[in-house]
């Protein structure tokens, strides 16, 4: 098992990849911080990465309350010492909906929630990791960053704003020692899955019946894996792979 030393921030930590990804940098000998918005969930991973010995903070946050991630770095630095990785993985599917038959304020609040919030995050953590000189932000993106996706404009849209930020980050950043990568993790076994698969299927059309047989044909991949690929990001930090798209089929070179 490779070793990290870090404190590492997880957004949306309480199921799915964030769950995963707390638990493999736990195993690692990282200290984790985890947030996300439903305190029992979160409660119940600290409880699992207690049991693995290792130490842990989680705290009930929104990510578009820029004030209280700002708190909660400066709580996370205070005990377990400053974030020097910072996993943003809280997402929303958004509403599945051609734009004019959505008339919720959904579709902003996936924008806030998929990118702004790991802007929240990210500006909340950056004073830390450039006193130490010393820093990862791994951001989730998705396929959809760059592949059209009827009824899921909010979400495509969040994805490649996210990814797009990765990269002016790394340029903007690139003379010092903090390093940005945009995860496409492709599709999971993971509860937003199970919420596509759970929506009107006349409403999604063919789109349903793609979503249902990826899981029945076993398509859709372990949370685990990636999570691996997140724990190799973190420790191998390659710069060459700064402001790129990294996917699993990356993670062999990463650990090299």
């Amino acid at each position: 098992m490779p070793e990290i030393s870090d404190t590492v921030l997880i957004t949306g930590a309480s199921r799915g990849l964030g769950r995963a990804a707390a638990l493999s940098f736990a195993q690692a000998g990282a200290r984790t911080v985890l947030c996300g918005r439903k305190e029992e969930e979160l409660s119940a991973v600290a409880r699992e990465i207690e049991d693995l010995d290792g130490q842990c903070l989680y705290y009930s946050v929104n990510v578009q309350d820029f004030k209280d991630l700002e708190k909660i770095a400066k709580s996370a630095a205070d005990i377990l010492g400053p974030v020097t990785v910072l996993v943003n993985n809280a997402a929303v599917i958004g509403p599945p909906e051609f734009l004019d038959n959505d008339s919720s304020p959904n579709w902003s609040e996936t924008l806030d929630i998929n990118l702004k919030g790991p802007v929240n995050t990210t500006r909340a953590v950056l004073p830390f990791m450039m006193e130490q000189d010393k820093g990862t932000v791994i951001n989730l993106v998705s396929g959809l960053a760059w592949m059209s996706f009827p009824r899921f404009s909010a979400y495509c849209a969040s994805k490649a704003g996210l990814y797009q930020l990765t990269r002016c980050l790394a340029e903007e950043y690139k003379d010092g020692n903090l390093l940005f990568y945009a995860v496409d993790p492709g599709v999971m076994d993971t509860p937003m899955q199970s919420e596509i698969r759970s929506l009107d299927k006349k409403r999604l059309g063919p789109l349903w019946q793609q979503f249902l047989d990826m899981k029945e044909t076993g398509q859709l991949r372990d949370p685990f894996q990636i999570a691996e690929l997140l724990l190799a990001l973190a420790i191998h930090r390659p710069r060459e792979k700064n402001g790129d798209a990294v996917a699993l089929r990356d993670l062999a070179t990463i650990k090299s």
